[in-house]
C-alpha cells in the first residue's frame, strides 16, 4: 500500500477492514516529512473489504492519494 500526501505522516495510521468493517490489521505511517509517498508495509497479505487512513483525532483531511495493491 502506499499513502501519497504532501504533509507529514506523524500519527498517521493504516487500518485494513473486512466487510464488516471488523479491524483486521493497523499500521503507522512512517517516513521523512515531505518523502510525499509513503509505502506501507505489511507481514503478510491480508484479504481487507476497506482501507482506513485516520490521524489520532480521527480524521484524514490532510491525504492526496492512497494507492493498494
Amino acid at each position: 500500500m502506499v499513502v501519497r500526501t504532501p504533509f507529514a505522516p506523524q500519527g498517521l495510521v493504516v487500518q485494513l477492514l473486512d466487510a464488516e468493517h471488523r479491524t483486521l490489521r493497523s499500521r503507522a505511517v512512517e517516513g521523512e516529512a515531505f518523502d510525499e509517498v509513503y509505502p506501507v508495509r505489511f507481514k503478510k497479505p491480508v484479504e481487507a473489504g476497506f482501507v482506513c487512513i485516520h490521524d489520532e483525532a480521527g480524521t484524514s483531511g490532510t491525504l492526496s492519494e492512497v494507492s493498494v495493491w
